[in-house]
């Protein structure tokens, strides 16, 4: 890869300007025109490096509930189940993890939806022999960005990110009206790739660009959007090791052992989650390695941090579905 695409990608995982020629000035970041910066943007794209540009949303600041959901499913159904579920349009991500809970799910549903219904309707869809809801408590972390660095044939240095241990929403969650939402339906279907994106969008939203690019300054501004970035595809950068790896703390040791956990470079995601008593493990976190023996180091030096926590690690299967949550795209009733 060339050194200018390089820092594209470490620019873009940081932010993407909210202005209304922000490719000119995502170039000048980096030394080369804004033509320049976009055509390599839609290369990156196009080869798979960038999975999209877009609005991270807030969804508390939203009104949605949502939670981690895990089933033991079947084997023999386990592509069948994980189709259905990843249908629901509240459900982002979907993934096989190599344990007897097989199936693991994020699901939200915004105001006025029962969020254990529709978890109970995608059970009586799945047919699991078990099914654990483990809603958030709190976030210690919730970022990830992967630095390239220059020189020839250098491989990706570990993803990193500051840990969030306050959710950012200032003073929500927030009333909506229709005009909000059909703007948030529009910003959230991502970024377009042209010179001036913020006007293609706004003439999606029937109001004009400058007015569209204060809107999203405003919720940016109140924490309804986390941040506007790129989410890159980790394994082709690099990280090919990957698992939700969690650990069994006790109540009054968690928040120090998650602030340590969620230091960790190699740590995109880490949780407190709510668990039934049967399931031991409170804390999750998110865990990035090159491969299974960079993977381990990390795992060791978490352990050396943290004093040496019961932990189990769920290896990542197959992908059935990544995407941003997108909200305000239920159907009525």
């Amino acid at each position: 890869m060339e050194e200018i695409s390089r820092k594209i990608l470490n620019e873009i995982q940081k932010g993407f300007p909210l202005v209304s020629q922000p490719f000119r000035v995502l170039g000048e970041s980096v030394g080369c025109s804004g033509p320049e910066c976009l055509f390599r943007i839609r290369a990156l794209k196009d080869q798979g490096w960038i999975r999209d540009i877009g609005p991270v949303f807030n969804a508390k600041a939203l009104g949605y509930q949502g939670a981690l959901v895990a089933m033991k499913v079947p084997p023999g159904r386990i592509e069948e189940s994980a189709r259905q579920i990843s249908a629901h349009p509240g459900v982002s991500h979907n993934y096989e993890r190599l344990d007897d809970f097989n199936l693991w799910f994020t699901i939200m549903v915004p105001p006025g939806r029962d969020l254990p219904s529709e978890v109970e309707d995608l059970r009586e869809l799945s047919e699991p022999s078990d099914v654990m809801v483990l809603p958030e408590v709190r976030v210690f972390k919730i970022r990830v960005r992967f630095d390239f660095p220059s020189g020839k044939d250098r491989v990706p240095e570990n993803p990193g990110g500051d840990p969030a241990p306050e959710d950012p929403c200032r003073g929500g969650p927030f009333d909506f009206d229709e005009e909000d939402r059909f703007f948030i339906r529009a910003f959230q279907a991502g970024i377009p790739l042209s010179e001036r994106p913020f006007e293609d969008l706004s003439g999606l939203c029937g109001i004009t660009e400058e007015l569209f690019l204060e809107k999203a300054r405003g919720m940016v501004d109140r924490g309804i959007v986390r941040r506007v970035a790129a989410v890159l595809n980790h394994r082709l950068a690099g990280f090919r090791e990957n698992a939700l790896v969690v650990w069994n703390v006790p109540e009054p040791e968690r928040d120090q052992a998650g602030r340590k956990i969620a230091e960790v470079p190699e740590v995109s995601h880490c949780y407190e989650r709510l668990v039934p008593p049967e399931w031991p493990y409170p804390v999750f976190s998110m865990i990035h390695g090159k491969d299974a023996e960079d993977f381990d180091r990390i795992i060791r030096g978490i352990i050396g941090r943290t004093g040496g926590f019961e932990h189990k690690i769920l290896r990542t299967g197959r992908e059935f579905k990544k995407t941003r949550p997108r909200f305000f795209v239920f159907p009525e009733g």
